[in-house]
């Protein structure tokens, strides 16, 4: 499945959604920030609208219905495997206010649950860690 990102997303960031639309397996680290692939709709609106390359609100739009489109590739025939860690500071960073944060909290958790889908947290008392991730 074809994602519009031409113009929706920076030119450095497209190579990389162009080779995670035929991943057979994504692994991927979070420090900051859900990633895209878990993202609810309010989630991603409130973190594309901090982006210092937007271009009004019909850009935004642009970004969130990507975002939102790229979603469909791991519930689609032929989907990868996604395992993502996300380090205890995404759950506690509040983007976008109580409600937007409730929701995206029950997405991971559902998300979680879907066989080909697998979500850690790596709390505060863990100490260091090693930063990689993956797309094959």
């Amino acid at each position: 499945m074809a994602v519009r990102v031409r113009g929706a997303f920076p030119d450095w960031s497209r190579a990389f959604i162009a080779h995670s639309q035929r991943a057979v397996s994504v692994r991927q680290y979070a420090a900051d920030l859900v990633p895209g692939l878990l993202q609810t709709e309010e989630y991603a609106r409130a973190v594309l609208s901090l982006g210092m390359t937007l271009n009004g609100a019909e850009h935004l739009g642009e970004r969130v219905a990507a975002r939102m489109g790229r979603q469909q590739r791991p519930t689609a025939p032929g989907r990868p495997e996604l395992w993502v860690v996300l380090d205890e500071a995404v759950l506690r960073r509040p983007i976008g206010g109580g409600d937007v944060m409730r929701a995206q909290l029950e997405r991971l958790v559902e998300a979680g649950a879907e066989p080909h889908i697998r979500v850690w947290v790596l709390p505060f008392e863990q100490g260091g860690r090693t930063t990689r991730w993956a797309v094959r």
